[in-house]
């Protein structure tokens, strides 16, 4: 997949064309408004160390939102506000510092879905956290709601993670998962056994977890895995 439409950083972006952009986001809240019947691949990076993001998804839209970012504290707002609308969120971070994401999901209409995927490997010594609400109110039927949050860490940081599921009605798929380990040993032995470097492990096992579940160009892929590198140099 390529990036190559670049989005202006505006206040509110509405996108009703079909297609992938990047996009890297300031301190300045963005709004960005998705029309109905469009699908959407958009990455998100940053300029700053915050970000505030509000995105509203209308009617059968299809909206794929992934970021691969270092010690930022972000905020993001969904709502899925059309019938058939859907969100796949894909979130990774390096943190060496105190840093979070905080995700709000609002299920309106009957027939959404959302799937939210949030990986953080915390190098440092401070706290890394996930807190992560979605809701379904009365009414909203045929609704899927899938959360798998998980921070990994490498030194004696601290992990944090609060899923929240909010269901008022039966006829509802949800499910969510919360992990805050270090790699496990069974898999470190692996790799060493292997002649792997305990160095090159940690890259390879970090890589893997951050990058799994990206769907990114080559030239997306070479820088972040460049910052992987760099990682606790």
């Amino acid at each position: 997949m390529m990036f190559m439409n670049k989005l202006l950083l505006k206040p509110q972006i509405y996108i009703e064309k079909e297609d992938s952009y990047e996009l890297v986001v300031g301190e300045d809240a963005v709004e960005i408004v998705l029309a109905p019947y469009t699908s959407c691949k958009l990455l998100a990076l940053a300029s700053s160390k915050s970000q505030n993001v509000t995105i509203h998804l209308s009617k059968e839209s299809r909206f794929e939102y992934q970021s691969f970012l270092q010690n930022i504290n972000s905020k993001i707002q969904i709502f899925l506000e059309g019938e058939g609308a859907s969100v796949d969120f894909v979130y990774s971070m390096l943190a060496s510092s105190k840093c979070g994401l905080k995700v709000e999901v609002y299920h309106q209409s009957s027939h959404t879905s959302s799937r939210i995927h949030n990986a953080i490997v915390n190098y440092g010594e401070e706290l890394a956290s996930l807190s992560v609400d979605a809701s379904v109110p009365k009414g909203c039927v045929s609704c899927h709601l899938t959360q798998d949050n998980r921070i990994t860490l490498l030194k004696n940081g601290k992990g944090k993670i609060l899923p929240n599921l909010w269901i008022d009605e039966f006829d509802c798929f949800a499910e969510h998962s919360a992990y805050i380990s270090k790699f496990s040993k069974e898999k470190m032995f692996y790799c060493r056994m292997r002649g792997i470097q305990e160095q090159d492990v940690y890259f390879l096992l970090t890589k893997s977890m951050l990058l799994g579940n990206m769907n990114v160009d080559d030239e997306h892929l070479t820088q972040f895995t460049e910052m992987i590198q760099k990682m606790g140099r």
